[in-house]
């Protein structure tokens, strides 16, 4: 982002980080080039992936704001189940006894996965005890879809993404549908919405649930509150301008809208035109090979394309 943590606004951090400061090998001191030149996995039975410290360090941010009686945001990025793939060795061997994986991970995706998990429980755990549950909201999601293939994994079994179609940097469904769970009071354990929402919500959504004042956001945040959602597992009290999402990825050549169940999606040619356009129904059906009714709905088609060129024009993007 070239900027620091402080510079986006944040009182306390980890500092400047990256990919490479998280646990990658050549932090532990193993060669390691790009992904793919190095080993399919590695061992790091302190602290892999720096879960354990990132999960520390926010524990302890949390108990000294509640301790000085102050709100506070914090913001855990973790570094799994970003590559390259590092875990300890007693989850290695007790994720390679339980057989093959069923889709194309290797054990020690499963054995990083739950060094991940317990460091989630670990940030969890706190909010009960500093007696902050009742005025807590806790989001988990992902930052992008899965990856095509993991190292070590077998790339002859089923796709890690499967049913989805894509992975990470598309924006076909396996690259931007991600997890999302939240908890927090007014939140009903064990609903669901299937109303489509996005990364850029969480603003608005922390400013709502913040009881901020809505003159506080300017016109150029692109997201809305999805705190009506939270609290109802209908939709009735929720919307968005246009109805509709935009994903637009200029490097990648590629655009998209999503309105209601419908996904249109526009691949740019080299000279800025409009090379193809494919449209699906992604709910309740979310795989999109094999199923581009451009061709069968041409009308919602066009109408779909003219409002994604019109956001597209209104926030001065450019194919590529």
């Amino acid at each position: 982002m070239i900027s620091t943590p402080e510079e986006c606004g944040y009182d306390a951090s980890d500092g400047v980080t990256g990919n490479q400061t998280g646990g990658m090998p050549n932090s532990l001191g193993i060669a390691f080039g790009k992904h793919g030149d190095g080993p399919n996995h590695s061992i790091d039975n302190t602290d892999p992936k720096r879960t354990l410290s990132a999960t520390g360090n926010a524990v302890d941010f949390m108990a000294t704001q509640v301790q000085d009686d102050k709100p506070f945001y914090v913001q855990v990025s973790y570094y799994a189940q970003h590559l390259s793939v590092v875990t300890r060795a007693s989850l290695l061997e007790k994720y390679e006894t339980k057989g093959t994986p069923d889709r194309g991970y290797p054990p020690a995706w499963a054995a990083m996965m739950e060094v991940l998990d317990h460091g989630v429980g670990q940030l969890l755990d706190p909010v009960e005890r500093l007696g902050i549950g009742d005025n807590t909201y806790i989001f988990f999601t992902a930052d992008n879809g899965g990856r095509g293939v993991v190292p070590g994994g077998d790339n002859q079994a089923t796709a890690p993404n499967h049913p989805l179609s894509g992975d990470k940097h598309s924006l076909l469904e396996g690259g931007i549908r991600v997890p999302f769970f939240v908890v927090g009071p007014g939140i009903k354990p064990g609903s669901q919405s299937r109303v489509p929402v996005v990364g850029y919500d969480f603003l608005p959504t922390f400013h709502d649930l913040a009881k901020g004042q809505p003159d506080q956001l300017t016109a150029e945040i692109d997201g809305v509150s999805i705190a009506p959602l939270l609290r109802s597992e209908t939709a009735d009290s929720f919307s968005r301008p246009q109805e509709a999402l935009f994903f637009h990825r200029p490097r990648r050549s590629m655009s998209v809208i999503r309105q209601n169940d419908h996904k249109l999606m526009l691949y740019w040619d080299k000279k800025g035109g409009i090379e193809r356009m494919e449209q699906f129904e992604v709910d309740p059906i979310p795989t999109e090979a094999g199923h581009n009714l451009a061709a069968q709905k041409p009308k919602l088609a066009a109408a779909l394309r003219d409002k994604l060129l019109a956001q597209l024009d209104l926030v001065g993007a450019t194919p590529n």
